[in-house]
C-alpha cells in the first residue's frame, strides 16, 4: 500500500480477498508488473518497487524477523511452506466442505496433473470452506516446534570507541574497510549464536523431560 500497488486500508485489501474464490491479493490497475517483493536499494533506506528483490534479501529478511520475534532457530524462507503444511495437516477433517482433494480426482479418474493443474477444480467450481480462519483457530502444541523465547533479542550497539577495540584485538586494519565489515558480521553472528543457543537450552530441557513422563506414563 506504501508503494501505491494496493488500495487500503488493509481491512479493505483483506475483505477484498476473502471474497474472491480463490483468495488472492490484486494490485491495482496499472502495477500488476510490479514485483510482490521488492528490492531495497544499496543502503537499504530505499524501495525500488519495479525491481524484483534478490533471494539473500528475502533470506535476511525473514531471519531477521524471527530474530525480532524471538524465535532462537534460524528461520528460512522455505519456512514459511512448512509452516503451512502443518497448519494445514492439523486441522480437523469436515465433510461435504467443497475442497478439491485427492478422493474427488480419484473419484472422477483425474490424473495429479488434473488435480494440480486445476481442472479438478472446475467441476467442484470453487472452495466454500475458508481455511485460512480454521488455520488461526486450531491449537496444538509440538515440544520440538520453533518456540518463541521469553529473553528479548537486541542487536549490539558498538560506539566507535568499541569498534576500534573490536579492530585492534582482531589485528584488523582501520583502513581496510572490508576486513572491517567482515569482522563486524562475525561478531554480530557470533551474538546471534550465543543468544540462541541461551534461549533454545530451556525449551529442548523442557521438550525432554515431557517425552520422559510421557514414557513414565506409558510404560505405567
Amino acid at each position: 500500500m506504501r508503494l501505491g500497488a494496493l488500495e487500503g486500508p488493509i481491512e479493505r485489501v483483506l475483505s477484498a480477498a476473502a471474497a474472491r474464490s480463490d483468495k488472492t491479493i490484486r494490485w491495482i490497475p496499472g502495477t500488476e508488473r510490479n514485483p510482490v517483493l521488492c528490492a531495497f536499494s544499496p543502503a537499504g533506506t530505499m524501495v525500488m518497487a519495479d525491481k524484483a528483490a534478490l533471494t539473500d534479501q528475502v533470506r535476511y529478511t525473514i531471519y531477521n524477523a524471527g530474530l525480532h520475534a524471538g524465535l532462537y532457530k534460524k528461520i528460512v524462507p522455505h519456512d514459511l511452506r512448512y509452516g503451512s503444511a502443518k497448519d494445514t495437516a492439523y486441522l480437523a477433517p469436515i465433510q461435504g466442505n467443497g475442497l478439491t482433494t485427492a478422493h474427488v480426482a480419484a473419484a472422477l479418474g483425474h490424473s495429479n496433473n488434473a488435480l494440480r493443474s486445476g481442472i479438478t477444480a472446475h467441476y467442484v467450481d470453487q472452495r466454500s470452506e475458508n481455511d485460512w480462519e480454521r488455520r488461526v483457530d486450531t491449537q496444538y502444541k509440538d515440544v520440538f516446534d520453533n518456540a518463541v523465547t521469553q529473553e528479548v533479542y537486541k542487536k549490539p550497539m558498538w560506539t566507535r570507541v568499541k569498534l576500534g577495540q573490536m579492530y585492534k584485538g582482531a589485528g584488523t586494519e582501520t583502513s581496510n574497510s572490508t576486513a572491517k565489515k567482515r569482522l563486524r558480521e562475525q561478531k554480530l553472528k557470533e551474538h546471534e549464536k550465543a543468544w540462541m543457543s541461551r534461549s533454545g537450552s530451556g525449551e529442548y530441557l523442557q521438550a525432554s523431560l515431557f517425552l520422559t513422563q510421557r514414557q513414565e506414563e506409558f510404560c505405567d
